[in-house]
């Protein structure tokens, strides 16, 4: 009985000890080697409504090279087409069925990010809307505001971010919003309105009505059917 009772409690730990390591590794934010994540056929019997799409994803990860990538170089899409994928997988799926598939191709973009030390915009503005999909709203807003690094002209990353502000999924006060207001002012050339838009949406939810009396005022000068 007691070399019984030990048998258990050695087998509870050892699975336990397994299910734990999964957790902090492979659903964890930290960067991952590829070869070391679960093969094909793994996610194959877990997903079989999406097994086109994950053999296309494992298809383009064959084909990955350790060369430093260029803009010309087909290597580098290879790498962005894997991440791309995995995500489209994902897509197919149910929302409760998503993490796991979504977290696989944060890996790709990762790993693709510290191995060759790129800044993208658009590899940012992709590793921030998965982590804003995996409810990582912290890193969902680290990466918006990465892309805005590398590419501050642009009206989206600020956009994303202000639903990250206005769901209250990252916590600010109205004045570090109306700030983070101000700074896409200063720099968004590409679609301006947009921002005017969500800065109107925000004055007016915040009771902040002489100023927001202004901003309308301002964009009904270029949108009199709209405002």
């Amino acid at each position: 009985m007691g070399k019984k009772l030990i048998f258990i409690i050695v087998l509870v730990v050892v699975v336990l000890g397994g299910y734990w390591a999964y957790q902090d590794y492979y659903l964890s934010n930290k960067i991952k080697d590829l070869s070391e994540l679960p093969g094909c056929d793994y996610y194959l019997d877990r997903y079989p409504d999406a097994s086109e799409i994950i053999r296309e994803a494992c298809e383009y990860e064959s084909n990955l090279s350790d060369d430093v990538p260029t803009e010309e170089d087909p290597g580098r899409v290879t790498y962005l087409n894997a991440a791309l994928t995995w995500k489209s997988a994902a897509d197919v799926l149910p929302l409760e069925q998503r993490e796991e598939l979504n977290r696989r191709a944060v890996d790709v973009y990762r790993y693709y990010e510290n191995k060759f030390d790129d800044h993208a915009y658009a590899l940012r503005w992709n590793i921030a809307h998965l982590y804003q999909d995996l409810g990582e709203y912290e890193l969902a807003e680290e990466y918006y505001l990465k892309a805005i690094e590398s590419n501050n002209v642009s009206s989206e990353p600020y956009v994303a971010l202000y639903y990250l502000y206005e769901n209250g999924d990252i916590e600010k006060s109205v004045e570090e919003v109306d700030a983070f207001f101000q700074k896409a002012f200063d720099f968004v050339s590409d679609n301006p309105d947009i921002i005017l838009d969500r800065y109107l949406d925000f004055l007016e939810k915040n009771g902040l009505d002489s100023r927001a009396a202004e901003v309308r005022a301002e964009l009904r000068t270029r949108y009199p059917n709209r405002y």
